[in-house]
């Protein structure tokens, strides 16, 4: 799960409207799909299939997760939304409009992302989607000169009792997940049901009790994150710069695009 972005041209944004009419309430609540045959149905995909978002490599990055016409931040830490402003030393980082998250990069276009999710741009979003652009660009300068300290906290899970695990218990119960998967690796970050593993090691530079996402107590662990780790994020902020310039490019050959926020 996470926020998806993506950017159609003209042409494949019509088809799909088409394609989805079928869904389009009424007054009273109805849509043509509830009472369509299966045959009517398969015959009205048939005749206005669906057109998928096409990726545009990146010029520079082409093996990037984010392209030209798609970018991407998952929900969780490892999120561009999460992660970048981290980097970047926000205070607030739980909310969606501070700066260095896609909410902010994309806040000159003027739209509500949140409450509406498909918009098309035209040439009257010319200009703002420059300022878009140089926001990006000024992610992108600020992650490649800034020291990557990052958070992460570590919580019980509020839906089972509280946990009396000792130090001791802790640590055995450690060495036998290891043991279990046969080691771990530096790529081996997930959670169980009473632990967080970090891999081979997270490079902890201080430990602080305070209180987690939901409220709950928790510790917050302070560290460096990896120069490639800090990279990728740095990709991805040139990445949204050149999402900006494909936007400019489709309007200035179509007369509009398309652009649309999931999840």
């Amino acid at each position: 799960m996470g926020l998806d972005i993506y950017l159609s041209p003209a042409a494949a944004a019509d088809a799909n409207k088409v394609h989805y009419s079928i869904y389009d309430e009424d007054a009273e609540g109805h849509y043509p799909r509830e009472s369509m045959t299966d045959e009517q149905y398969a015959a009205h995909n048939a005749a206005h299939p669906y057109v998928p978002n096409e990726g545009v490599p990146s010029q520079e990055f082409p093996d990037h997760i984010c392209n030209r016409r798609y970018l991407r931040s998952s929900y969780n830490e490892a999120g561009f939304n999460r992660a970048v402003p981290n980097f970047l030393g926000v205070v607030d980082r739980d909310n969606e409009d501070e700066r260095g998250t896609f909410y902010w990069i994309f806040a000159p276009l003027r739209r509500d992302w949140r409450g509406q999710h498909d918009d098309r741009l035209r040439t009257v979003d010319i200009p703002a989607l420059g300022q878009c652009e140089n926001r990006a660009l000024e992610i992108e300068a600020e992650l490649r000169k800034c020291d990557p300290l990052r958070v992460t906290t570590v919580s019980p899970n509020i839906f089972m009792a509280i946990p009396t695990t000792s130090a001791d218990e802790a640590l055995a119960a450690y060495r036998a997940l290891r043991d279990e998967r046969g080691g771990l690796s530096d790529d081996d970050h997930f959670s169980t049901r009473g632990m967080e593993v970090f891999g081979t090691g997270l490079p902890v530079l201080a430990a602080m009790p305070g209180r987690a996402t939901l409220g709950e107590t928790g510790v917050h662990l302070i560290y460096r994150a990896a120069d490639e780790s800090l990279e990728h994020y740095a990709q991805a902020a040139k990445i949204a710069a050149e999402f900006c310039a494909e936007a400019i490019m489709l309007i200035q050959r179509d007369g509009s695009c398309e652009m649309s926020w999931s999840g």
